[in-house]
């Protein structure tokens, strides 16, 4: 195990504890929504953040619907598509193995807030390997958030463990 060191301070419904951030590279899972991820992603999802079977088709109805999963005001989810659809034209954020992890920083948010989408039947999304995307993990920070790369790093690790298309289609 990776122990990142670093204890993260979160607000929720005006409550505020503590967490302590790991990458873990063992078989460690907690249950979430009926689901499993490991431990250190778990934490980071709400059972309404989570959408197992997306509706659009297109890379661009994908991003609304992932921003709508995190069930912000109206302005603010336009102004976070827009921020995506703008990061998806400097570099596809499909990584491959049918993972995409959209990502921007934002104003429009006062804490990391974090989404996962799949579409069974894939959408191409030019990721990388240009392989149709099943998988996507919705990243959304504040502009001056040092947690952010730690939390895209989780994920991206997470995303790369071998089998791991296989564990996520089969998600309940």
């Amino acid at each position: 195990r990776i122990h990142m060191g670093r204890s993260i301070a979160h607000s929720f419904d005006g409550r505020t504890w503590s967490r302590h951030v790991r990458v873990s590279s063992s078989t460690d899972t907690d249950s979430v929504g009926g689901s499993r991820f490991p431990m250190s992603l778990q934490r980071l999802f709400s059972a309404d953040a989570i959408s197992l079977n997306l509706k659009a088709s297109e890379k661009c109805e994908i991003l609304k619907e992932l921003v709508a999963l995190l069930k912000l005001d109206p302005e603010s989810e336009a102004t976070l598509y827009k921020m995506l659809r703008r990061r998806e034209t400097l570099g596809s954020t499909g990584i491959g193995q049918g993972i995409a992890i959209p990502h921007c920083r934002s104003t429009m948010v006062k804490r990391v807030h974090v989404a996962f989408g799949r579409k069974p039947q894939g959408v191409d999304f030019n990721a990388m390997d240009r392989k149709p995307v099943h998988n996507f993990f919705l990243i959304v920070a504040p502009a001056m958030d040092d947690w952010y790369l730690t939390v895209l790093a989780t994920i991206a690790q997470f995303a790369k463990r071998p089998g791991i298309h296989d564990r996520l289609s089969r998600l309940e």
